[in-house]
């Protein structure tokens, strides 16, 4: 949790508790318990809890301490009953509402912590607590509209939390709002460069949408950073990207690095082709095209070179007949019908 989501918290926190007041006897019964926690005895604490319920039975803040201390411990259930028997006779206390919405959340139940979430929303409609339990929960159910939703609002307000901005840019990418999705991994990249697993998925984006040069940055930030081990397919997106922006010397750099590692990398295989055929190296290219075609032999690359090949031989008979193969490959496609 971070210094802002702390600060709104303890606002929050303050407010909530503020209307609460409680007999000095039992203020003092509460500050015990807490003391008694904080040394690990919470036999003793529970003790105390339950000598102040025996004098006050309905103190909310009693039950709602007594429910905090015993989810720590792993008691959820008896938990849950003291945190719901707090809102029974204190329906404003939002801390009794948060600690049962983190209970709902971490043991699945997302349901009842979407429902108790929108309860405390009704309220107050820029509750930070409530909208991110929201956000997680629908996030969990696959239910990517309403995770946007509830995300974006919190974002409004706390737009530096890590974990939900990683829950929206997977929702936005699976609703096919790429660019948006883009956006907030670039975020998440930016502020803490060491989120290697939040890379992955933006270069993924970029280069599907031929971004070439925003993924070489982030690929870059990557080969700079010593903890982090470069895979094959890590320079070969770097190579591919290269090729795509006509820098072809450094597409060779990074396809060398990326075969030193994996020699069957099939998409720096691929890049390496297409360098060769443009160079006009033919006989190379035909020769890394058969050892892609034993790695893949039913790949539609290796027939669409074949024919390129043909080609480039003036071998027409074998350009129709590779054309009308790519043809039934995937009849989709316009490269067959081209060298047609």
């Amino acid at each position: 949790m971070n210094r802002q989501q702390r600060r709104l918290q303890n606002k929050s926190a303050r407010k909530s508790k503020s209307f609460l007041t409680v007999p000095a006897p039992i203020a003092t019964l509460i500050d015990r318990a807490e003391q008694l926690q904080s040394i690990g005895q919470y036999q003793e604490a529970a003790a105390c809890f339950e000598n102040a319920l025996a004098q006050s039975p309905n103190e909310p803040l009693v039950l709602y301490n007594y429910g905090v201390m015993l989810s720590k411990i792993g008691y959820i259930d008896q938990s849950k009953h003291y945190l719901k028997s707090a809102l029974k006779v204190a329906p404003l206390f939002n801390e009794a509402s948060y600690a049962l919405m983190d209970i709902y959340t971490q043991s699945g139940q997302f349901e009842l912590a979407i429902e108790l979430g929108k309860e405390v929303l009704s309220k107050n409609s820029a509750d930070t607590k409530a909208l991110r339990a929201l956000c997680i929960s629908y996030s969990q159910l696959n239910q990517y509209q309403n995770t946007i939703e509830y995300g974006s609002l919190y974002r409004k307000i706390v737009d530096n939390d890590e974990e939900i901005n990683v829950l929206i840019s997977g929702a936005l990418t699976h609703v096919g709002e790429f660019q948006k999705s883009i956006d907030i991994l670039k975020i998440i990249c930016n502020k803490n460069k060491k989120r290697f697993d939040m890379f992955s998925p933006l270069i993924e984006l970029l280069l599907n949408f031929k971004q070439y040069n925003d993924a070489i940055f982030y690929l870059n930030i990557l080969m700079a950073d010593s903890s982090y081990i470069m895979t094959s397919q890590d320079y070969a997106n770097l190579a591919g990207s290269y090729y795509s922006i006509n820098e072809i010397n450094n597409a060779k750099i990074y396809i060398e690095k990326s075969l030193k590692i994996d020699p069957n990398n099939l998409y720096s295989l691929e890049t390496s082709i297409k360098i060769l055929c443009e160079i006009g190296q033919y006989s190379e290219a035909e020769s890394l095209l058969e050892r892609y075609r034993k790695i893949n032999p039913n790949a539609f690359l290796v027939e669409s070179y074949n024919a390129f090949f043909a080609l480039a031989k003036g071998d027409l008979l074998s350009v129709e007949q590779i054309a009308n193969k790519i043809i039934e490959l995937n009849s989709d496609s316009y490269v067959g019908y081209s060298f047609l």
